[in-house]
């Protein structure tokens, strides 16, 4: 039969780039219009690897479809097709777009079908003809009053809701910010309550992110949330595995979308995640769509270009710098974006995809160009345009695990025993206090020990207050790690000046020797306890075993790119090269001594 379709237009108070996360996040928006929840599988195809399957019921019959990856260019449109198994039609497509029109967005909606037969199109006509037009009505209408604020109102009612405020106050307690959160869980809807994001709910609401992670993590020792780890994709960032511990993870996985394996990291793949918990009220929501830009908002385009066809599309992008890639070929390609020039010849960035290789391996535009792909293989290919830097409101394992209030309430949350997983970079300060035997001497064990207890109260509250953990106490010593450098420096700074104003029974100071480096390394459990190993580990360790006391050792290049010359002028600076035990050659480093 005859394709069937149908395009409406809607003239909206809002931008496009405010619509967009809500009309593109279609696994929302299928939940606001009401269509029924869908069951995903992907299945294996001989010429692509992979083809995702989708499954529901309507007018109380089963639909299976191939749902072909979305094309869409953000902020401006998206389509997605679907091929059917078998009942009422043979396939479906979807198109919207948005363009800028009078100060607000005209936006156009084409639904195209193609019946299997006479009951499909009746069923095509009542669907989508009627049903469909008046969902869609009404949930655009109220997506532009709720994002223009004409008319403020929720998109969702509230998970909870204000009848939960009281007994929820009560499980908290009085804690820091815990109006904010009475307020987020008794009016956010039942979607975000099954998936918290702390540092964007932070940067929303103008709040400090540690004080809101700290907040979050009481909560959950209180009873009222759940933390969960998941690791996500290196390319299209969708969750691969789940756990409710950090033991019960693995970190060799495949995802069968991108077709790549690969080993998670603590840096960008392991985060930490807060759903509210399930005591009072499961607020886990079905699946309507999982291929949405907005599951993805890291790809900026993706299309599927036809086999052994050349196929063009104007671009528009943002400066800066992507990567170009496709799950069927094993290459990839950066692509630097430079400010947008205008012109009506568009300069044309030009792309081969084959089996081997996506090339060439660099390239570079302007703002607004035309990208062609030729794509040499014998079947169609989907091919993404993505950002390269990742977002920072994801609470990362490196971060948490870097974070005093999570060792303190949740140590014993650790790596099974024998996994090692990498950290892309953190920065170890060692601290060690000078002459402690000549202390117990000198002022007899019970006044020695009271100095070394005070002293580690000290570092612990400077520590944390530096965003950093400790992770072991060695004796008189202090192992502290820290996600940048930067803040262990300054944690070392402070601890000096602190230690001044203490002192021994016998009126003497108290001097620290402190040591610091910055570096890659692996995260481990040893006795319980999560640990850190490795080249960086080593190097800290000795580089705090070159201090003298009243001083800061680290490494000169490392110091090179914290402070300036002119920094901490109450700090003497003298570079000097030493030999660390272990490793090999000389080591140019930085003292920064006391005056």
């Amino acid at each position: 039969m005859r394709d069937c379709t149908w395009t409406w237009r809607w003239a909206l108070q809002s931008s496009p780039e405010k619509l967009w996360p809500l009309v593109a996040d279609t696994d929302r928006f299928n939940r606001f219009t009401g269509l029924p929840p869908v069951q995903f599988s992907m299945v294996p195809v001989e010429i692509r690897g992979v083809q995702r399957e989708g499954r529901f019921r309507i007018l109380g019959l089963p639909l299976v479809w191939d749902e072909y990856p979305f094309e869409f260019e953000a902020p401006r449109r998206f389509s997605v097709l679907r091929r059917y198994h078998g009942g009422f039609f043979h396939e479906l497509e979807a198109l919207l777009k948005l363009e800028p029109k009078g100060g607000g967005t005209e936006l156009t909606y084409t639904i195209r079908v193609r019946p299997r037969n006479f009951l499909g199109l009746l069923v095509a006509k009542l669907q989508v003809g009627l049903i469909t037009r008046f969902k869609f009505n009404q949930a655009f209408k109220r997506i532009d009053k709720a994002v223009s604020g004409s008319e403020p109102q929720p998109l969702e009612a509230p998970g909870l809701g204000a009848a939960y405020r009281e007994r929820l106050a009560g499980a908290l307690g009085d804690i820091h910010h815990v109006q904010l959160l009475l307020d987020f869980l008794t009016t956010a809807p039942a979607s975000e309550l099954a998936d918290i994001r702390v540092f964007r709910l932070a940067h929303e609401r103008g709040v400090s992110r540690d004080e809101l992670l700290s907040l979050f993590l009481h909560a959950t020792k209180a009873g009222l949330l759940e933390v969960g780890w998941q690791i996500v994709c290196p390319c299209c960032r969708g969750e691969k595995a789940r756990a409710a511990r950090l033991r019960d993870l693995r970190f060799e996985l495949r995802c069968e979308s991108c077709n790549i394996d690969f080993t998670a990291d603590f840096t960008r793949l392991t985060e930490l995640t807060f759903r509210l918990a399930t005591k009072w009220k499961d607020v886990r929501q079905p699946v309507y769509c999982v291929g949405s830009p907005m599951r993805t908002p890291h790809i900026k385009v993706q299309l599927r270009a036809a086999a052994q066809t050349k196929t063009r599309l104007n671009i528009e992008l943002p400066p800066g710098q992507y990567r170009v890639r496709s799950p069927v070929s094993r290459g990839e390609v950066v692509l630097t974006v430079a400010a947008a020039i205008s012109t009506e010849n568009l300069a044309t960035a030009a792309l081969v995809l084959t089996r081997a290789s996506l090339s060439p391996q660099e390239l570079t535009a302007q703002g607004r160009f035309t990208l062609e792909i030729d794509n040499r293989l014998a079947h169609e290919a989907a091919v993404a345009i993505e950002r390269t830097e990742w977002t920072e409101h994801v609470v990362t394992a490196d971060y948490v695990l870097a974070f005093q209030d999570f060792r303190d309430l949740f140590g014993d949350d650790v790596l099974a025993p024998g996994t090692a997983v990498q950290v892309a970079n953190v920065a170890l300060l060692f601290t060690d206090l000078k002459d402690s035997t000549a202390l117990y001497t000198r002022t007899g064990d019970a006044r020695a020990f009271g100095v070394v207890s005070s002293h580690f109260d000290i570092l612990d509250k400077i520590i944390q207050r530096h965003h950093g953990a400790q992770v072991k106490n060695i004796g008189d010593a202090v192992m502290a790690v820290f996600g940048k450098a930067a803040d262990a420096l300054r944690a070392a700074v402070e601890m000096h000046h602190e230690l001044k104003k203490l002192r021994t029974s016998d009126g003497r100071e108290v001097v620290l020797k402190t040591g610091l480096h910055a570096g890659p390394c692996f995260a481990v459990t040893l006795n319980d306890n999560l640990d850190y190993f490795g080249t960086t580990v080593n190097l800290a360790a000795r580089i705090q075993g070159q201090s003298e006391g009243a001083d800061i050792v680290l490494d000169a290049a490392l110091a090179a790119t914290l402070c300036a010359p002119t920094d901490f002028s109450e700090f003497q600076r003298e570079e000097f090269e030493a030999e660390l035990k272990g490793i090999v050659g000389k080591r140019r480093l930085l003292r920064l001594r006391l005056r």
